[in-house]
């Protein structure tokens, strides 16, 4: 039987040693790579932040503009500087946006307020959605966050100069809210949608910590406003922002590729079959009878989340 010659076992060691050195500097390079990726993420961001804070002041500032007016124009300078740093940060790969132009023609059609929902896996998500959506929808758009966002340095004046609406919970363990103060806060987003703005917010309620792949529970009362106006509803949601910037990471910038699609859930018409259907719907189901508001604002909840836990699935 002929065996072939065995490499000598100091030459295996060698090899070892030489691959495990290669792999060793591979990690270097690459933790290097990294360290920079994100001291221009966390220099870009300051700049983003910074920039449209000193802007929103020079615009409030101006005679004669409406508040209204000042505050799509502060939401515009943010949309600005977002584009221009991610333009700045070809290793952030955004796919899918190629598609959007059809649904925003259908979005552009709305003139009496809409709904835009969105995932929440990492903070970047609302960065991402600021800058996907075009010039004049973005500044129209306002959102939901925690009252910690408005009272933060320089983040709190944007949110505060941008008219965005700030939730009142009660602690930072439960979902729970002021309701005294969270009715003030209703009526003005009810005039906001009245006067053909868009509201979005995380339906989550919180991001997603465990898998991101899969959906929180829906917080159902975030979705009585669109049941009781009967407002169109839209999802945007991505997959791989997380991996942008990791939840357990203070600042983001890794290069990575984030996937993102978009989806109407309910239009108008939907809404009006619903609220047509509801006299079968009453004498079948009593909470329908007791409470229809409700009863269709935990239906479009259920119909949210089914729809947008698809659309996440179809981005593994």
């Amino acid at each position: 039987v002929a065996l072939e010659p065995r490499e000598p076992v100091g030459s295996q060691r060698e090899h070892r040693q030489r691959e495990m050195g290669g792999r060793e500097k591979s990690g270097v390079m690459w933790s290097a790579v990294y360290a920079l990726t994100r001291a221009w993420f966390t220099l870009l961001t300051a700049w983003v932040w910074l920039t449209t804070a000193v802007v929103s002041r020079v615009i409030h500032a101006v005679p004669g503009l409406s508040l209204r007016r000042k505050q799509c124009l502060t939401v515009g300078a943010l949309h600005v500087t977002m584009a221009v740093s991610f333009a700045l940060q070809p290793w952030i790969r955004l796919r899918g946006t190629e598609k959007f132009g059809a649904a925003f023609a259908e979005m552009r059609k709305e003139r009496r307020g809409m709904v835009v929902l969105t995932n929440h896996v990492s903070l970047l998500d609302a960065t991402l959605l600021c800058w996907v959506l075009p010039w004049d929808l973005v500044t129209k758009t306002r959102t939901l966050a925690k009252l910690g966002l408005f009272k933060a340095p320089v983040v709190g004046t944007v949110f505060s100069r941008s008219g965005h609406f700030p939730v009142y919970f009660k602690n930072s363990v439960e979902f729970g809210v002021n309701k005294e103060k969270q009715n003030a806060v209703t009526k003005r987003m009810e005039e906001h949608l009245d006067r053909g703005g868009t509201l979005t917010f995380c339906p989550e309620g919180t991001i997603n910590r465990g898998d991101t792949a899969k959906l929180l529970p829906f917080r159902r009362g975030s979705f009585r406003l669109a049941a009781k106006h009967r407002l169109p509803i839209w999802a945007v949601v991505c997959s791989g922002s997380d991996k942008v910037w990791p939840q357990d990471a203070a600042a983001g910038g890794y290069p990575a590729r984030v996937d993102i699609t978009i989806a109407r859930v309910r239009s108008r018409d939907d809404w009006e079959d619903a609220y047509r259907q509801l006299d079968d719907l009453k004498r079948r189901e009593p909470a329908a009878a007791e409470d229809p508001v409700t009863f269709l604002q935990n239906q479009v909840c259920d119909e949210a989340q089914t729809k947008m836990q698809r659309m996440i699935d179809s981005l593994q």
